[in-house]
């Protein structure tokens, strides 16, 4: 599956160098792109981390990367929706920071893993 933002990329760059109508262009780049289910998770724009339980304390599962920045870069949430937010133990995203207490459950492994979602965007990761 290709990113989003590449894929707007690539339709840019077709229509700069066809002289195909823009239009048709991005439909049969689009059309020509298989359907794949749409997978929500989690990423950010800095590194993070994906953590055992819902606190600061809980262990430290895996440092994911800034979205774009190596792999992985994105988790995917245990539930499609990216519901199951919960409250945990309080954090804060940056030093200094408005405190936060809201967890939401990813996918790792199989298992449930947590990460401090106001430190994290989610939606379509794939």
């Amino acid at each position: 599956m290709m990113h989003p933002d590449l894929r707007k990329t690539v339709i840019r760059k077709i229509m700069q160098v066809s002289a195909i109508p823009c239009a048709l262009a991005a439909s049969l780049f689009l059309s020509a792109t298989p359907a794949q289910a749409a997978v929500s998770g989690a990423s950010a724009t800095t590194e993070w981390t994906m953590r055992a339980g819902t606190s600061t304390t809980s262990a430290a599962v895996l440092k994911v990367k800034a979205f774009g920045k190596g792999k992985p870069d994105r988790i995917p949430c245990w539930t499609d929706t990216c519901g199951g937010q919960v409250n945990g133990g309080s954090y804060r995203c940056t030093s200094g920071g408005a405190k936060h207490n809201t967890w939401t459950p990813l996918r790792w492994e199989g298992k449930k893993r947590w990460v401090a979602d106001q430190c994290v965007g989610f939606g379509r990761i794939a």
